[in-house]
């Protein structure tokens, strides 16, 4: 349930409410590298090394754990010396969250048989369990 972590799937799920400066850093690294990026660096803002050598040898190495050697040099290649800005993915993130809890509470409603207020109740227990808290008022606004 971490809403702020996605996947090859919920990138072409959502496609249409990533920011365009994110969309257009896509058309120049590979998928698995965009989403690595935005997983772990969303809403930094960092000069990326030209080369892995001298000056940026220690940001390549911390880019480079995270990327992979190949994810670094394409970043490189597109972006070396320039400053990169990762968005939050603010929009999908939300997105992502009234996605689950309308399929969570349709579990808990049909098949748990449990009655809305009390399916509401759990939904706010969980996710405020799992860190994310959201009042009753809140989750039925997604709903």
């Amino acid at each position: 349930m971490d809403f702020n972590k996605m996947t090859a799937q919920d990138m072409r799920d959502f496609w249409h409410v990533v920011p365009e400066s994110s969309r257009l850093m896509r058309d120049n690294i590979s998928e698995s590298v965009w989403l690595a990026l935005h997983n772990t660096c969303a809403g930094a803002n960092f000069t990326v090394p030209k080369h892995s050598q001298r000056r940026g040898a220690r940001k390549w190495g911390q880019l480079a754990s995270v990327l992979g050697e190949e994810g670094t040099q394409q970043l490189a290649h597109h972006y070396g010396g320039e400053v990169l800005q990762v968005p939050v993915l603010r929009a999908v993130h939300v997105v992502q969250r009234s996605r689950w809890l309308r399929r969570r509470f349709q579990e808990l409603t049909t098949q748990q048989g449990m009655k809305p207020g009390a399916a509401v109740l759990a939904l706010c227990i969980e996710l405020n369990a799992a860190g994310q808290p959201m009042t009753a008022r809140q989750i039925m606004a997604s709903l």
